[in-house]
């Protein structure tokens, strides 16, 4: 009797935690340079939310590789943005050869319409 009501615990506990599990948040490394010199900081940003940094010209996306990035010029993600799929890339070397921008803010979209989420 104690053994069937221990498998039921642990049973409903594995549901449990997979249902409350969340998609692990990436690290995102930002740099004032090309070529990853000049270290501006690290970010976990949260999905969905606009997070103004100062000038990168790389970055290196560490974590998970879900969902994308838009990037802006401007500094209130506003504008013309570049998008990078999370699952395709995790780093950007250089953005004013790869995009001929210079960023200022982005946006990490979490959202299952997307592909590669």
């Amino acid at each position: 009797m104690f053994k069937i009501h221990t498998t039921v615990l642990i049973l409903l506990m594995k549901i449990i935690l997979c249902r409350s599990a969340s998609i692990p948040y990436p690290i995102f490394t930002f740099f004032r340079n090309p070529g990853f010199s000049g270290k501006i900081g690290d970010v976990l940003p949260t999905p969905n939310t606009c997070y103004k940094i100062p000038e990168f010209k790389s970055v290196k996306f560490k974590g998970a590789n879900v969902g994308i990035v838009l990037m802006s010029e401007t500094s209130k993600c506003g504008g013309d943005k570049k998008l990078r799929y999370l699952a395709l890339t995790n780093e950007i070397r250089d953005t004013t050869i790869e995009d001929e921008k210079k960023f200022s803010s982005f946006i990490w979209v979490l959202n299952k319409k997307f592909p590669f989420y």
